[in-house]
């Protein structure tokens, strides 16, 4: 009985403790490769694609669920291998806004994100992490040859593989 009692525990400790090591296999920082690309669309605006590479970027999952990365922020989750991050809407609309602004030669104003989603998996085997994500925005400037403000959808996504730093 007294053997029961005693393994019973040990056996509960072994279990929350594996299962607390795959909650937290992200944790740390990531070097990362990839693209991200925005699209623009609206009357008025041929459709505009800037490409960049995400080559040389960090990415910090920290113990606290936050993450950081050289251009945005924002919180994550993880069950098993797959996670999920929450960006951090004014990081985003700052990043998209001096993107397009430089493309545009002019003030770019994103009025919100309409929707986002971004996945990502954990490949214990290879010691990666692979994602993708999609942001939907709604952005306007004014547009000297026209002399008009004009109106556009933007999207925003990308893909990455991720190997620790």
């Amino acid at each position: 009985m007294l053997r029961r009692l005693i393994i019973l525990p040990v056996a509960l400790f072994c279990v929350l403790l594996l299962s607390s090591f795959s909650w937290s296999a992200v944790q740390g920082t990531w070097d990362m490769t990839g693209k991200v690309t925005i699209m623009v669309k609206g009357k008025g605006i041929k459709t505009t694609v800037l490409t960049g590479l995400l080559d040389g970027d960090t990415w910090t999952f920290n113990n606290d669920n936050s993450f950081e990365s050289d251009n945005v922020g924002g919180i994550w989750s993880q069950i098993k291998k797959k996670f999920v991050v929450n960006f951090d809407d004014d990081d985003i609309i700052l990043f998209v806004e001096e993107m397009l602004g430089e493309e545009f030669e002019t003030d770019i104003t994103v009025d919100g994100i309409t929707k986002e989603k971004f996945t990502g998996k954990e490949n214990a085997k290879k010691n990666t992490i692979k994602g993708s994500f999609k942001i939907y925005m709604i952005g306007h400037g004014y547009d000297e040859k026209c002399d008009c403000n004009r109106t556009g959808k933007i999207t925003v996504s990308g893909k990455f593989i991720g190997i620790p730093d």
